[in-house]
């Protein structure tokens, strides 16, 4: 007999939440109890968007927290360099010397030409979307004594190049490009194959690729060294025609290739004194290791056989323009007890009657790296070889500086041009590799200003008044002045308040004889007449040059700024006006947005006028 049987829940496990249900046999009826209800489709689409909505909510959150980090680390990654740039640049700056003499470039891009050319807007990167704006290219230059060290490679450590005095040098440098084949970097190279800061279709169209340059080349006198001449590059110092290789001399120092002088015009004409009792052996060019002649805008060279005393003489007492030493002429210095003497001699000609200021200026201006203002000579007549032909080189070119070594593998594996069965060249073509690279101060920089100042206070302000290019605060970076952006700078004697001239500036000082001399304060008017002539005034002539602006509106692309030794235009023995500051302003690229910059701007105290106000 067959029994039917019902299965009944006999406990209910509540720890699982889970209802017990029961049931029939085959035949039992329907379920007494459901496991629960689900969801309706409603129910979960209320329930998908709402932690979509707050999914988002959170990742917009956390996307705002990154961004303001990495903001916040690129801030902190531009500032530290800033740091950095502050810390080298403000030992040199300290290090500066009235031995030497101190100039200022400042100039706003331009396509070069007579009267000052066309500005030249410059776009910051491909993929800058505000318009191209000019910008400022500025240069300074001044020397220094400290210990100073050769960038280039020693080639052993008993040919270390060391000095202790130095000129030093910022501005922009320029890439170039390879034509053809890539070949080695050479010492006659002016770099005028690297074209001009903004040129387009260039290595150098764009802003946020500029590097500014720091370079320092030592001053050091061949006659003074002493050292152990030791065995290098397979030659004998016991050899003497070895040794003769081996020692300093015009042209080489520790091996390595140096200037003869820091002045581009007398860079390939080799001293020559006219009595050959005083002929320097050493001085015979067959000797140096390196043929040609050194140029300053190839990048290679940081190396200057010439003497404080060698650069006054040029400046001081030359009787001729830099351009007149284009035929070949022969000069020399000698060195003698007196300091305030001078011995310059240049075939003991007399040159035309420029003024003395005016040909003071030319030499200043002739110790630039490069001939890097393209708005009076399109050229410049430089002679290509020792005592060679002239040559004309565009002017607008700057100093040689890659991002890395370019092409250090090519130099390594001696590979097509760079191929050599000397190992001295090979050798050479691996260091100058390196040394192109070395002069890169700061990788994008895309602007860099030099302002300078007297130390005097606005009258109207308070402030310090700041001299040089027409230049306003660009509060709102479209780069054209409006009504709310004051000027922060005019050429001397102008005041940016209210454009209207400074006082004439006069300081006290020591006279080359010791006597003190404290300077008088009056109006431009009382600056001439007849029978009156006033002597103790700085004239914008003796700052600024032949193109001293006559009004504060005047617009220029170029100003210079000179300052030397002793001023021809004021009493004798009165020294030239020195800045007492110098204020640098540099805007950084942002290494992680190529559109983004930063501006960062230092002030440094300069050796002045050596006097104190009271």
């Amino acid at each position: 007999m067959r029994r039917s049987t019902t299965t009944t829940c006999e406990s209910i496990a509540a720890d699982a939440g889970r209802a017990c249900v029961s049931g029939g046999g085959a035949r039992g009826g329907g379920d007494v109890g459901r496991a629960g209800r689900g969801f309706t489709l409603m129910e979960v689409l209320v329930a998908v968007g709402a932690i979509a909505i707050l999914s988002v909510g959170i990742a917009s959150i956390f996307s705002a927290i990154g961004k303001t980090v990495s903001g916040g680390r690129r801030v902190s990654q531009l500032t530290a360099q800033a740091a950095q740039i502050e810390t080298a640049m403000r030992q040199d700056f300290a290090r500066m010397t009235r031995d030497g003499f101190l100039m200022v470039r400042q100039q706003l891009t331009n396509t070069g030409g007579p009267r000052g050319g066309s500005l030249r807007p410059v776009p910051l990167s491909p993929t800058d979307q505000n318009t191209p704006r000019v910008r400022r290219i500025d240069e300074v230059m001044f020397f220094a004594k400290g210990e100073f060290s050769s960038s280039r490679e020693a080639v052993s450590s008993a040919y270390e190049t060391r000095a202790d005095a130095a000129r030093i040098y910022y501005g922009h440098g320029t890439r170039q490009a390879d034509i053809g084949e890539p070949r080695p970097p050479a010492l006659t190279d002016y770099n005028h194959y690297g074209g001009m800061l903004g040129q387009p279709n260039s290595l150098n169209t764009y802003a946020s690729d500029w590097t500014l340059v720091r370079h320092q080349c030592l001053l050091v006198d061949t006659r003074q060294t002493q050292y152990d001449v030791a065995p290098a590059l397979g030659l004998d110092p016991t050899n003497p025609a070895d040794r003769k290789l081996l020692l300093d001399k015009e042209g080489q120092v520790s091996l390595q290739p140096a200037g003869l002088s820091i002045f581009r015009h007398l860079m390939p004409i080799p001293q020559t004194p006219p009595n050959p009792a005083t002929y320097n052996p050493l001085a015979d060019k067959t000797l140096m290791l390196r043929t040609g002649v050194r140029r300053m805008g190839s990048g290679l060279v940081d190396v200057a056989t010439v003497t404080f005393r060698e650069i006054r003489d040029v400046v001081v007492a030359t009787r001729m323009m830099p351009r007149q030493f284009n035929q070949g002429p022969t000069w020399f210095t000698t060195h003698g007890p007196d300091p305030t003497g001078s011995s310059y001699i240049a075939d003991n000609k007399s040159g035309p009657p420029f003024p003395i200021a005016q040909r003071m200026q030319a030499w200043m201006e002739d110790a630039w790296p490069t001939p890097s203002d393209p708005t009076v000579f399109q050229f410049e007549n430089m002679l290509g070889a020792y005592n060679g032909i002239p040559m004309q080189v565009p002017t607008g070119g700057r100093i040689r500086v890659e991002p890395r070594p370019a092409h250090l593998l090519e130099a390594l594996r001696g590979e097509g041009k760079f191929n050599s069965p000397n190992d001295r060249i090979a050798a050479d073509y691996r260091v100058d590799q390196l040394q192109l690279a070395a002069n890169g101060f700061l990788r994008g920089c895309s602007e860099f200003i030099v302002d300078w100042s007297f130390g005097e206070p606005d009258p109207m302000t308070g402030e310090l008044v700041w001299y040089g290019l027409s230049r306003f605060a660009d509060l709102d970076g479209s780069g054209a002045k409006n009504a709310n952006e004051p000027m922060l700078t005019r050429p001397f004697p102008f005041r940016a308040f209210d454009d209207t001239m400074m006082d004439p500036f006069t300081f006290p000082y020591y006279t080359t004889s010791g006597e003190y001399i404290d300077g008088t304060q009056s109006s431009w008017a009382s600056s001439g007449g007849a029978g009156m002539t006033v002597t103790d005034h700085v004239y914008p002539a003796l700052i600024h040059g032949l193109t001293a602006p006559a009004t504060a509106a005047a617009p220029m692309t170029v100003l210079n700024s000179y300052f030397g030794y002793d001023d021809p235009t004021g009493a004798q023995g009165r020294p030239w006006a020195w800045p007492e500051f110098i204020r640098v302003t540099v805007k950084l690229v942002d290494p992680q947005d190529v559109n983004t910059e930063q501006t960062f701007q230092y002030v440094f105290k300069t050796p002045g006028n050596g006097v104190s106000r009271s």
